[in-house]
């Protein structure tokens, strides 16, 4: 690799803070995207104008959190982070925190993840591409005094009152956004809640065709709409599967993988479809006591190569 160039800006620590947000635990089940193909790669591997690359990363934890939570926010932070640096194409982005005890010293909050999307969605490039990790409590949709829906969503920040930002508010910045490759994971008890969003008519007619426009668009969930998410004993750590598979599959283990979604070839090169796949099988199936239900969308050239 040539030396790294990347940006690293801090909002409170070097952290992007992956942490155990939630009892219980995902897994993931066999992808179903609209508009990814895997049988393409027979045609030779892309090498399209990605531009710029960028990679933002927040988190928030609760400020009633067990420290050895907290701790291991940090800890998987730190692999995912780690793995994201060995690149010299990315550009990092880090929002995050440890968290106070005074919620007067909290800075990381919904109104500033906001503000950095709105940021995003007007500073980038239609060649550029951005991947997104959030790692945060999440809420399930549920059923009011009322008898209305009210809908859940990411918690960020909810110290200050306006913590939630709901599924449909996340759905549509990430659909705001220009780049001509998005990449989403997202860390969160009932995260399959976003998937099931973006999968609604409306929104769904506003990605699914971006491998027909020359785009991306992917986004990959820890967990299922209905169980909480946790952690699982992976080489005798106790961390949440998803950001390990992430820190694996960009530290260059996903490289040739091989499964019955994808067939990669190990040279040295690391297409889309291969961290795609390679994620999700991992996120399935590391460590002991893992029962991931990991949810995935996307429309996106598997051959294309990011690395």
């Amino acid at each position: 690799m040539r030396a790294s160039k990347f940006l690293i800006i801090m909002a409170a620590a070097f952290q992007i803070v992956s942490f155990q947000n939630c009892d219980g635990s995902f897994a993931v089940l066999p992808a179903t995207e609209e508009g990814a193909s895997i049988t393409d790669e027979a045609d030779g591997v892309l090498e399209a104008d990605q531009g710029d690359m960028y990679f933002f990363g927040f988190a928030k934890a609760a400020i009633d959190d067990p420290t050895v939570q907290q701790q291991r926010a940090v800890d998987a932070n730190n692999r995912v982070s780690g793995a994201i640096a060995l690149w010299d194409r990315f550009k990092l982005d880090v929002l995050s925190e440890v968290v106070s005890n005074t919620p007067a010293q909290l800075i990381v909050d919904k109104n500033v993840v906001t503000a950095r999307l709105n940021a995003y969605a007007g500073s980038l490039k239609p060649s550029d591409t951005l991947v997104i990790y959030s790692h945060s409590h999440g809420l399930d949709n549920r059923l009011a005094p009322d008898g209305s829906t009210r809908e859940g969503g990411l918690l960020v920040g909810v110290e200050q009152g306006i913590g939630k930002m709901t599924w449909s508010e996340y759905a549509e910045h990430l659909l705001s956004l220009p780049a001509k490759n998005v990449i989403v994971f997202t860390m969160a008890c009932f995260s399959g809640n976003l998937v099931e969003i973006l999968n609604t008519p409306a929104l769904k007619a506003r990605w699914e065709n971006r491998r027909k426009e020359g785009r991306s668009f992917v986004v990959i969930t820890a967990q299922n709409s209905d169980l909480l998410s946790g952690p699982a004993n992976i080489n005798g750590t106790m961390i949440n599967a998803l950001p390990y598979a992430i820190e694996q599959a960009f530290a260059g283990r996903a490289d040739g993988h091989r499964d019955e979604f994808i067939q990669g070839t190990l040279d040295g090169r690391l297409t889309l479809g291969e961290l795609v796949y390679y994620t999700l099988h991992t996120s399935r199936t590391a460590g002991v006591g893992n029962t991931n239900d990991s949810q995935m969308i996307g429309s996106f050239d598997p051959a294309l190569v990011l690395q």
